[in-house]
């Protein structure tokens, strides 16, 4: 309901990052009595403010509760999906936007529970402008993580290749007519892949574009 988007939001404005990386370490945790001693610490930090004390609580109780996994990630996706086809529909909904927040924190804190849904974020990309730039944002941190493990486990430099397909889908959304879109495209093609094969990317987009335009004009 509209308290609990409201409620959710105040989470997401918070400034103490020791609430996020309390539940960052909930997330992570494994062991049922650590993570209520994580949860007791986490919610003394915010007694000062009732509200935002029972939003962090019914969160702490399902993490607790109930370890979070890819699946979750997959259903949040589903959410955000959703959102925007009712903003669509004209239904204004604040819990939307909430909840986009609330996806890329939670990226933030363990990029690995999106790294296995890459396919429903690359569907998200062709809905409205808002779901895309948060799919984007989540696709970049998810990206970023995966490089920072191969770089430990292998000793790799920077720029370490994505997925063939994600870099397509990349490639093409950097020509996208919305223009915030485009721009992001380009700017986590740009960081996930090195000089060299970004530019040979863009210079193959550029020649199918213009095959494409020729033989529309032929």
């Amino acid at each position: 309901g509209a308290k609990a988007a409201r409620a959710l939001e105040r989470v997401m404005e918070l400034k103490d990052n020791k609430v996020f990386d309390h539940l960052a370490a909930l997330l992570a945790c494994g062991d049922r009595e650590e993570a209520l001693d994580i949860r007791t610490n986490l919610l003394q930090l915010v007694t000062y403010n009732k509200d935002i004390h029972g939003a962090l609580s019914q969160i702490c109780n399902y993490l607790a509760y109930s370890p979070v996994g890819p699946e979750h990630a997959a259903a949040l996706i589903g959410t955000l999906s959703e959102a925007e086809a009712e903003e669509e529909a004209g239904s204004e909904d604040a819990f939307s936007s909430a909840c986009r927040a609330f996806a890329l924190r939670v990226a933030e804190a363990d990029p690995r529970l999106f790294q296995r849904n890459a396919a429903l974020l690359l569907k998200m990309l062709w809905q409205g402008e808002d779901v895309a730039l948060t799919a984007l944002n989540l696709l970049h941190t998810t990206l970023q993580q995966q490089q920072q493990q191969q770089r430990r486990r292998l000793q790799l430099p920077d720029g370490v290749e994505v997925g063939a397909k994600t870099e397509r889908v990349l490639v093409n959304f950097v020509a996208d007519p919305r223009n915030a879109v485009a721009a992001k495209a380009a700017s986590v093609l740009d960081s996930v892949t090195d000089d060299k094969r970004a530019q040979h990317l863009m210079k193959e987009q550029a020649k199918k574009s213009l095959r494409l335009l020729n033989k529309s004009l032929g």
